[in-house]
């Protein structure tokens, strides 16, 4: 194995390690990682399922899934387009803004100490 090999395994370690450390974070929070993705998203602007889908890499059913359970929460509310009833968008909420912002703000102060 060559230095660059070894270099290049020693960033994916790295990376590996911060993944798991996040990941745990979110999750003491009792959040998921691709919850907080989904949040994110949609706190940008208002998203299609299928572009949301796509950023989030998961398939539609399972990003419905998801979704449902973030609209039941109130963190999302489903926006219908008045041209085409069939298109449906994903807006956050005041309520999944401030989760969104409170995880990241704890999460912070536990990555700097």
């Amino acid at each position: 194995m060559g230095a660059d090999e070894m270099k290049n395994e020693t960033t994916e370690q790295r990376m590996t390690i911060s993944f798991r450390k996040l990941n745990e974070a979110i999750r003491s929070h009792k959040q998921s990682l691709v919850k907080m993705v989904v949040l994110e998203e949609c706190a940008r602007n208002t998203v299609s399922l299928t572009a949301l889908a796509y950023r989030a890499c998961m398939t539609k059913p399972a990003l419905t899934m998801l979704c449902d359970a973030l609209v039941k929460a109130g963190d999302l509310v489903r926006v219908y387009s008045p041209a085409d009833r069939r298109r449906v968008y994903l807006r956050i909420t005041t309520q999944g803004n401030n989760r969104l912002k409170r995880v990241i703000e704890q999460l912070t102060m536990e990555v700097e100490s």
